[in-house]
């Protein structure tokens, strides 16, 4: 007997587009409940995260109903997990468990259900759950059939379940097979009965389990039509029906009371296998794939093949590591907070901002969409607010630590108007909030070289599955995506990360395009470079003054220059004072440019644009140009109702230019717009032991 558990995991991340989650509604979420109504002999198991449920609760009550109405038949068992869709294993304790209670809490009140399996975001597993599962009322847990592969277990022991532990804490674990998510609903049905059929082979009870993502059945490219228009699914669930001699569709739930457990496991951290492969460094996630190809008709090597870890995400992408580094500070705060109606509102803006998909990037646009980066910050300056209550009457609070775990310090100033966040690397402002507006105006991307690029610059492409039936379709993983015919003449990569303050010496050829492209020959050694650091707090004013000693290129010799920069953060922004002096015997010319790359999310809304002293070709904040005599620029986004704003103490040429960079989605590659570049330029000469001076002031204005 073959005891078949179909299971579907829906979500949406915070902050996604309201026509994402409606155009996913229709397509997938609904159709396929619909179609589930009409099979009341078919069980299946479902995971809404919070996000979705409170959507669907809010905007299509009539799906809603249909959940209670398919629960209370017993046709339905509902899943829990973090209600937000965190990763778990990235969260503190406390919040782990919140989360999970706050979504358990939620299926027992809008359902009437009690949950006793959790959806594990991701499928990303650490040897330490089990323990914190069990004391958030968990009894079993999903993963992939690979996580168990590679800790040993045989192939043919894999459709059972198991038990295992930590510090005495019992869950059971399901693994879902890997075959199963490629078939269904890819291929047509009679595969996966034929799959399942030889399984049963020896009449011995064996439990299968097929748990994935809901938007296959529909919203993915090409799957509604094959899903519900040519009938994939109804003719599945027919094939179900008709086979029920052998093959009973169960929950989880139901298996555990009918099925003991196969034996006990331990599983060594572990994803999916394509996330594995993601979290590699591009170089290694080449190799990566090369080496896929050996190894997949090789079973007994490929249970061992594996790829990284979800966690060196965090390393692969700075922005990652930043937003991730804002999330464990806020936590302490909110945390730390006494119990009340304030912690329990900073809590829920907290765990928004830990809704995973902003966090990472693989076949889908992740971190790469600024709207998804621009809620976790939302979300998290929103908490430190409630943790702050009285942040409006507070002196600045000043934090000197390795806040990103990159291995010098950083020294992070707030007021009641902004949040400050300096590195010594560079000197560089790494995170500027206007706290009102809840906006990071420093939420930028660094352009950087990904696996997939080396596919565009093929003019075939990915071709598809070439083991798919006349009948089948691709999945999104043998899609040949659409791209645009001149989307390779964006894949630029940047040496360095484009935050605020970032010091350049460039030589008298180097122009604008040179430098929007990231090609051109940095003369000094400063850019991202240790500075050293002194902080003097002046009653409501924090001066933090940076000096390093470096070297120029100049003239093919190595000559030695030093730059001072002291900032004085105020309420209304940042007044920056600059000293460069020369400590060498040379007279020395200098072409000086002070980097700043600032994010309005979109470069070519009306209600974002430039204002300057002189008259700009184009005000977008797409748009590149070079202009002279420059007084201030200021950077307009009224949508967010908030600026930033350059004023020199003396005219300078100003060079801006957009960030864009190439990502991939669901089924097609795309350039993005994710900041736009300021770079105001001083030509001067220095003659031995010369300084010159440079101060400008950089405003945040609040119109909330």
């Amino acid at each position: 007997m073959i005891h078949f558990v179909l299971g579907i995991h829906c979500h949406q991340p915070v902050g996604n587009f309201d026509f994402v989650f409606e155009s996913a509604h229709n397509k997938s979420y609904y159709p396929f409940l619909k179609m589930l109504s009409q099979f009341p002999n078919i069980k299946c198991t479902v995971h809404y995260s919070g996000v979705l449920f409170d959507w669907v609760k809010l905007n299509k009550p009539e799906t809603h109903e249909l959940i209670v109405s398919l629960t209370k038949r017993n046709q339905l068992e509902i899943m829990t997990g973090g209600f937000y869709e965190p990763i778990l294993t990235t969260i503190s304790e406390e919040d782990q468990i919140g989360q999970i209670k706050m979504l358990t809490n939620y299926i027992k009140n809008e359902f009437q259900y009690d949950p006793k399996g959790l959806w594990l975001t991701e499928r990303i597993w650490e040897p330490h759950l089990p323990r914190i599962l069990y004391n958030a009322g968990i009894k079993y847990v999903t993963v992939d059939d690979s996580h168990l592969k590679q800790s040993g277990i045989l192939p043919e022991n894999l459709y059972n379940y198991f038990i295992t532990e930590e510090l005495g804490y019992n869950i059971m674990v399901f693994p879902i097979s890997e075959e199963l998510r490629y078939l269904i609903p890819f291929q047509d049905p009679e595969k996966t009965i034929s799959f399942l059929k030889n399984i049963d082979k020896d009449g011995v009870d064996k439990v299968v389990v097929l748990a994935d993502d809901g938007e296959k059945f529909g919203d993915w490219p090409g799957t509604y039509d094959w899903v519900y228009n040519k009938g994939w699914l109804n003719k599945f669930f027919n094939l179900l029906m008709e086979n029920q001699d052998w093959l009973k569709t169960r929950t989880f739930s139901e298996v555990l009371n009918d099925v003991p457990p196969k034996d006990k496991v331990y599983m060594t951290t572990a994803s999916y296998e394509e996330m594995m492969g993601w979290a590699l460094p591009t170089s290694k996630a080449l190799d990566y794939k090369i080496g896929k190809k050996y190894v997949d008709d090789n079973s007994l090597v490929k249970q061992f093949y594996r790829g990284g870890f979800w966690r060196n995400f965090l390393t692969k992408y700075p922005e990652s590591n930043l937003m991730y580094s804002k999330m464990q500070l806020v936590s302490k705060k909110v945390n730390s907070l006494e119990n009340s109606d304030i912690k329990n509102e900073a809590l829920k803006e907290l765990w928004q901002g830990q809704c995973n998909c902003a966090y990472w990037h693989g076949e889908f646009g992740g971190n790469y969409l600024n709207h998804l980066r621009n809620a976790v910050y939302k979300h998290l300056i929103a908490a430190e607010n409630l943790a702050d209550k009285h942040f409006t009457q507070v002196n600045p609070s000043i934090i000197v630590s390795d806040y990103n775990s990159d291995g010098y310090n950083e020294i992070l100033v707030s007021n009641k108007n902004i949040n400050t966040y300096f590195s010594e690397l560079g000197g560089q402002l790494i995170e500027l909030d206007v706290r009102n507006s809840k906006f990071n105006f420093l939420d930028t991307f660094t352009r950087k070289e990904e696996a997939y690029h080396h596919i565009l610059l093929n003019e075939t492409g990915k071709k598809g599955n070439e083991n798919k039936s006349d009948n089948g379709i691709d999945s999104i993983h043998d899609l040949e995506k659409k791209r645009d015919k001149d989307i390779v003449t964006y894949l630029k990569y940047d040496w360095y990360n484009r935050y605020a303050f970032i010091d350049h010496f460039f030589d008298e050829h180097t122009d604008i395009n040179q430098v929007k492209d990231c090609s051109f020959i940095e003369l000094g050694d400063f850019v991202s470079q240790r500075y050293k650091s002194e902080i003097n707090a002046l009653d409501k004013n924090v001066q933090i003054t940076f000096t390093k000693n470096g070297t120029l290129n100049y003239l093919n010799q190595t000559l030695n220059i030093s730059v001072k920069k002291t900032y004085s953060i105020t309420e209304k922004g940042i007044n920056a004072d600059y000293e460069i002096k020369n400590n060498s015997d040379k007279d020395i010319n200098c072409f000086f440019g002070i980097e700043f790359n600032f994010t309005v999310l979109t470069g070519y809304a009306n209600d974002r644009y430039y204002l300057s002293n002189v008259e700009l070709d184009d005000k977008r904040p797409i748009s590149q140009g070079v202009s002279n005599n420059v007084t201030h620029i200021e950077l307009k986004d009224e949508y967010q109702k908030s600026s930033v704003r350059l004023n020199f103490n003396e005219p300078v040429e100003l060079w801006r230019f957009p960030i864009e960079t190439v990502s991939q989605s669901v089924d097609s590659y795309e350039h993005n717009y994710q900041a736009s570049c300021i770079i105001p330029r001083w030509i001067f000469s220095l003659k031995k032991d010369e300084i010159k001076k440079i101060n400008f002031h950089l405003s945040v204005i609040n119109e909330k």
